[in-house]
């Protein structure tokens, strides 16, 4: 945000993702655009500039970044509704952040007219609209005999994904992980891929199958006592993997290095994911009907 005292005025400026160490994770929904806040660290306040956007006090103009010293001018907005939502700072702590609805007034923001430039977020014509594409979230191929230190501690920032990051450096879920990749390779299963920090495997499924063929799977350690809660963290992770990283078509499956109770497997089930496990080192697919329609041909 920009003050411009002296015409009463604010210029509100929203950047692409690409190239910028630290992103407010603005995020266009059809025409109106999802704003957020005044404030690099710390929880943001609704005062001074945050507030007068939240009340259009100020006229608020807005421009989109278009490359190296160019802004794009998208004319006038108004704010038509504000809340509280919760985010990252530039040092990665988690904070409390305003966001703002912006809408056009007169002519509408329409995102067909801005300039095409890059963005990781769009780079991938898979993603859904409202997806968000970290710089480090890139798949990389499968690799069997890659140990857990090999992978990446450094990216991306966020306490969330390091946890992720964490958990995949396991050395039990790099096994597990393993096992199932080799399997699936097995089952001609293509263009397998993992993604430190987020997609434990994507893969496509053999060709020939009717239905969408990008799969994604989470994998799970599970011990006594914890299936429920595991469960649950792998459930909510494929989901999101989804609507940020994967499209609305994908099917979804939990791996476990056990088999896991029947009424997990009926939640699953009623969301359409999938599940297999491990059994003496062999990859043992569930009997429901959403994984026997992702795995038709496991023998």
């Amino acid at each position: 945000m920009v003050s411009r005292p002296a015409l009463k005025a604010l210029l509100l400026i929203t950047h692409s993702q690409a190239g910028r160490p630290f992103s407010y994770e603005d995020e266009w929904i059809g025409n109106e655009l999802v704003y957020a806040g005044r404030g690099l660290k710390g929880d943001q306040e609704l005062k001074g500039q945050n507030l007068q956007v939240a009340e259009n006090s100020r006229a608020l103009f807005f421009f989109e970044h278009a490359g190296s010293r160019r802004l794009l001018f998208h004319g006038q907005v108004r704010c038509v509704r504000h809340w509280e939502s919760t985010g990252f700072d530039k040092e990665g702590q988690e904070r409390r952040v305003f966001r703002f609805l912006l809408r056009g007034l007169g002519k509408r923001l329409d995102p067909r007219n801005r300039i095409n430039v890059p963005d990781i977020s769009r780079a991938d014509p898979r993603l859904p609209a409202v997806g968000h594409r970290h710089p480090s979230f890139q798949p990389r191929p499968f690799d069997p005999d890659r140990t857990p230190s090999q992978r990446r501690k450094s990216t991306p920032h966020d306490p969330e994904s390091q946890r992720v990051l964490s958990e995949q450096a396991d050395k039990a879920h790099q096994d597990t992980l393993r096992r199932f990749g080799l399997w699936l390779e097995t089952e001609d299963w293509e263009d397998l891929e993992e993604v430190d920090g987020a997609i434990d495997l994507q893969a496509k499924r053999p060709r020939g199958i009717k239905g969408p063929r990008q799969t994604l799977f989470e994998i799970k350690s599970i011990r006594p006592g914890t299936e429920r809660a595991r469960v649950r963290s792998g459930l909510a992770q494929l989901l999101e993997y989804r609507f940020f990283l994967g499209n609305k078509t994908d099917r979804l499956c939990l791996v476990s290095d056990r088999p896991i109770s029947e009424r997990r497997l009926r939640v699953l089930d009623s969301l359409a994911i999938g599940h297999a496990y491990l059994e003496d080192g062999d990859v043992v697919p569930s009997g429901t009907p959403s994984t026997h329609a992702l795995f038709q041909r496991a023998r």
